[in-house]
């Protein structure tokens, strides 16, 4: 512990990755054996920050994510990012996009009396990301101005709240739907009229009632949704979202879309069966057990599309 620790200068986390514990069972260890823990400052500046990159798209899709799955707060001079997810797909994609800027740390979560496991994903960064601070309630003007960079915020807030789905239609043929599920009814809206605008056909509509239970508790708003059911235009939106897609579950889904072309769903029903299954064992599941998962990676890169 004290050449990991204190030598090689790991934290916490990088050591229960190692032995496959949680990071608060190595905190015990250090306390047990009395190992002079690092102060906070030595634990938040392990890499230097850098300063955010100026680029007009990369900030587009940040904030789109940033309206969905991601949190952001000032704390100290730096701005803390972190996110809870049982998807280790969406720990790489925020590898992906704030990793050249800080270490990423990951943590686990034991949810609802220590039986549900979540990751917790989380990077201090510059105070030049201060714009991600404050979460976005509609879609900036200089975003939705520009069809660049609307896609781009699209794709981050997909990465974050959107799914594509292929389904068995009539007797034999394939089914392909594009889907948004959010709270944010101002978001989806505009993201709606957007894609009209741009020739898509695209359906907005109340998905859940607040009040309505599900397996995380009680929903306190109103839940809305975004749909595309025509095969030619959820088609079109992929080769769009492709290009900046940073999530490699919907990467493979959309590459698996594209695939399939015009095939009968008993060409292609077995390989999607196969790639959900195999997309599913990768996540992190309910679980008795004090456990941290390493799950297998999946050959998800744009080349084996």
């Amino acid at each position: 512990m004290k050449k990991l620790y204190l030598t090689k200068r790991l934290n916490t986390i990088e050591i229960a990755k190692e032995f496959g514990v949680s990071h608060s069972t190595v905190s015990n260890w250090i306390k047990k054996h009395r190992i002079p823990m690092r102060s906070r400052s030595e634990r938040q500046i392990k890499l230097p920050k850098i300063t955010f990159s100026g680029k007009l798209c990369e900030k587009a899709y940040m904030l789109g994510l940033r309206a969905g799955d991601l949190n952001a707060y000032k704390k100290g001079k730096f701005v803390r990012i972190q996110l809870t997810t049982t998807h280790p797909a969406l720990e790489k994609t925020v590898k992906s996009v704030f990793g050249n800027y800080a270490s990423i740390g990951r943590c686990v979560h034991f949810h609802k009396g220590k039986t549900h496991i979540e990751w917790i994903i989380y990077a201090n960064l510059h105070k030049s990301f201060g714009f991600l601070i404050h979460k976005p309630r509609r879609i900036p003007s200089w975003i939705m101005g520009d069809g660049r960079l609307f896609y781009s915020f699209l794709a981050g807030y997909v990465d974050a709240e959107g799914n594509f789905q292929v389904a068995k239609s009539n007797e034999n043929d394939v089914r392909f739907m594009f889907r948004l599920r959010a709270f944010d009814k101002n978001i989806l809206k505009q993201i709606k009229n957007r894609l009209e605008e741009s020739g898509f056909t695209a359906a907005f509509y109340l998905d859940i009632k607040s009040g309505y239970m599900t397996t995380f508790g009680r929903t306190n708003n109103d839940c809305y949704g975004v749909r595309i059911y025509r095969r030619n235009h959820v088609l079109r939106l992929i080769k769009i979202l492709l290009k900046r897609s940073r999530h490699d579950e919907k990467i493979t889904s959309m590459g698996f879309m594209m695939k399939v072309g015009n095939k009968k769903w008993d060409e292609v029903g077995k390989e999607f069966r196969d790639l959900r299954t195999r997309i599913k064992s990768t996540r992190v599941y309910n679980t008795q057990s004090r456990t941290t998962f390493v799950t297998p990676s999946l050959d998800l890169s744009r080349s084996n599309l």
